[in-house]
């Protein structure tokens, strides 16, 4: 079963695909969460409306805490990237950082991936929406941890990666 479960996870991995921002987010939405990752555990609509929906629908299903089913958690999560993208891969970076010393080595770039999820990006996008990113204790996720998530740019010559957005959540 946890074979099952293993290959299902990279599965969704794989079939992962970030979804545009509509041109209904705008300026409000960004200007509001600007730098951060608000995860749900509820699917998130691809289209919000408008602005004021949008803030008012992720402040009401943002979560700090997932809780585990069957075996695995799944997240959905919206990115508000400090900057544009510049069409590039982004990196979703996956640490653990439930000890106060590794929270700190992962503010200052030290700690090294648990997981890297790559995901296109398009010139000029703000917002990545991302459903359906599925983490299994095969992975290395363990229940009861602390996990900081980045977007980042990927980098050019092995150099530190620029963030463009960051949260944590604790898997349940």
């Amino acid at each position: 079963m946890w074979r099952a479960l293993a290959a299902l996870a990279v599965v969704a991995g794989l079939l992962l695909l970030p979804m545009r921002a509509p041109a209904s987010a705008g300026a409000e939405a960004w200007g509001q969460f600007r730098g951060q990752i608000v995860f749900s555990d509820v699917l998130l609509a691809p289209d919000f409306g408008s602005d004021r929906v949008m803030v008012t629908s992720l402040n009401r299903m943002r979560r700090s805490a997932v809780q585990e089913v069957t075996g695995f958690w799944r997240l959905h999560l919206v990115a508000f990237l400090d900057e544009p993208a510049a069409g590039e891969m982004l990196h979703v970076v996956a640490r653990d950082v439930t000890a106060s010393a590794d929270r700190e080595r992962a503010s200052r770039g030290e700690l090294p991936p648990l997981r890297v999820f790559e995901t296109p990006s398009d010139p000029g996008q703000k917002i990545l929406h991302m459903n359906d990113l599925v983490l299994t204790e095969a992975m290395g996720f363990q229940r009861g941890h602390e996990y900081g998530f980045t977007i980042e740019k990927e980098s050019e010559g092995g150099g530190k990666e620029d963030v463009y957005a960051q949260g944590v959540i604790t898997l349940r």
